[in-house]
């Protein structure tokens, strides 16, 4: 993963908030990109739904102030509404192609990732449980369901 990257989705939490530094710590500036796409509103003063915490989440990818990103101008707004289909999680794994893991979150815990009809290739890469992949600990908390 600190070769050949990753893509995580992400949503502004206190669990995030808290990992954010390290993860992007991790990054490349110029080959970071940012993708804000929940509901505008949330982040911007004068809209309805306007939340402060979520703009406070987003403002330093945004503005470049985390050391990952300074300077960068990867920043791009797409909304997308809903949760992803079965199908659209199986699209975009076998579209990036992750080299090294693919990590399951904020899915119901009795979701079975495992079904969502991946090439073998890609299914192997499923972390479900703590392990370490490519020298990086991947660790899960579920008290915080």
């Amino acid at each position: 993963m600190k070769e050949c990257g990753f893509t995580m989705l992400i949503r502004s939490s206190n669990k995030f908030t808290e990992w954010i530094g390290d993860i992007l710590a991790f990054c490349k500036k110029e080959e970071t990109s940012f993708v804000y796409s929940m509901y505008r509103g949330y982040v911007e003063k004068g809209w309805g739904g306007y939340n402060e915490q979520t703009e406070a989440f987003i403002q330093p990818l945004v503005e470049g102030s985390t050391p990952c990103l300074k300077d960068s101008k990867r920043y791009d707004y797409n909304h997308t509404s809903g949760h992803a289909s079965i199908q659209s999680l199986k699209e975009v794994c076998e579209l990036i192609g992750p080299k090294s893991a693919i990590i399951p979150i904020h899915h119901n815990p009795d979701a079975d990732f495992h079904t969502v009809g991946l090439q073998k290739e890609l299914d192997d890469k499923i972390v479900e449980a703590d392990t370490t992949v490519d020298g990086v600990s991947i660790s899960f908390d579920f008290t915080k369901r």
